[in-house]
């Protein structure tokens, strides 16, 4: 079933765009210094993330720390003076506020996900303030195009750790994790061939700090596409907890009722139909501590899009 992670690539935030507001009057030659007033706002935002995560702490603290570099370099190359600087600071809380909210609702495994997105932005905007500004030296430059670098070396490192497993916290002891489905909000995305797919996520390590395994349930109403065409790397289990179908895996297809269990294996083509009249419910897993970690492939090479929530 589909992961519950939120696409940071194909996610609509930017930081651009909610910071606007703020940045819109401000003159050309002061915008540099507010935003490494931003990138300290994001080097904290890191260090909290590696209290968080401690398996990938050193990695955190070494994006926290390039942030400082950024914001040191940058107020070097573009120094104001005392007066301008405190008229940043007083709009500097409402710029961390935005930066903040950006982020509530989302899981740690998602709020990474985000900022590296936030990386690759932030690399773009010291392109575009050194593309803009005229008469700055070659030495400016040089400064704008090392912290572009360490913004994409950041987006680069927060991308590779969020393609690993989600670490066990180090040393812990697994303790026992019990959810109920009632709890647990609805979720859901568009397939590419038009219908919608809703799920529930039981157990996912980036949300309730289970590990190793992930799990989730679905009702799936008749559809001879009820399930879209897919594959994933890992492998996968349907339980089939009411209803009656088909599963089809790489071309073969398997009926199944109430209390038929499936293995998918991993990277096999695989979806649901279902000829009705009742829907089928089921229930999946996955060998992944979170569903962040499953990347769904469809035909033709689409890929899934983000999870969001749905109001019931």
């Amino acid at each position: 079933m589909p992961t519950s992670a939120q696409s940071a690539e194909s996610s609509p935030v930017s930081f651009g765009q909610l910071l606007a507001p703020l940045l819109a009057d401000l003159p050309p030659d002061v915008l540099p210094a507010f935003l490494a007033r931003l990138e300290r706002t994001a080097a904290a935002r890191y260090r909290q993330w590696s209290r968080d995560v401690p398996a990938w702490a050193s990695e955190l603290l070494a994006c926290a720390d390039a942030e400082d570099e950024i914001a040191d370099r940058i107020s070097a190359a573009f120094p104001i003076t005392d007066e301008r600087a405190a008229a940043l600071d007083e709009r500097l809380p409402a710029a961390r506020a935005i930066y903040f909210s950006a982020f509530d609702g989302m899981a740690v495994r998602d709020q990474l996900r985000l900022q590296a997105a936030a990386e690759r932005q932030g690399a773009h905007a010291w392109r575009s303030v050194a593309s803009r500004a005229s008469g700055l030296h070659d030495d400016v430059h040089a400064v704008l195009a090392a912290c572009s670098a360490l913004e994409e070396r950041s987006a680069d490192v927060v991308d590779a750790l969020l393609d690993r497993p989600w670490p066990q916290p180090s040393g812990s002891v697994m303790e026992a994790v019990i959810t109920h489905e009632a709890d647990r909000p609805l979720e859901g995305w568009t397939t590419p061939t038009g219908g919608c797919l809703t799920w529930r996520t039981l157990l996912s390590g980036d949300r309730d700090g289970s590990f190793a395994l992930s799990a989730g349930v679905t009702e799936l109403p008749p559809s001879p596409d009820a399930v879209t065409m897919h594959r994933h790397r890992p492998d996968e289990v349907y339980f089939i907890v009411s209803g009656s179908g088909s599963v089809v895996i790489d071309g073969a297809e398997h009926p199944v009722t109430a209390g038929s269990t499936v293995f998918i294996p991993g990277h096999s083509w695989h979806g649901v139909r279902n000829p009705g009249p009742a829907p089928i419910r089921m229930f999946y897993v996955f060998p992944n501590a979170s569903f962040a970690d499953v990347a769904y492939e469809y035909p033709l090479g689409s890929a899934a899009p983000a999870w969001e929530p749905i109001d019931t």
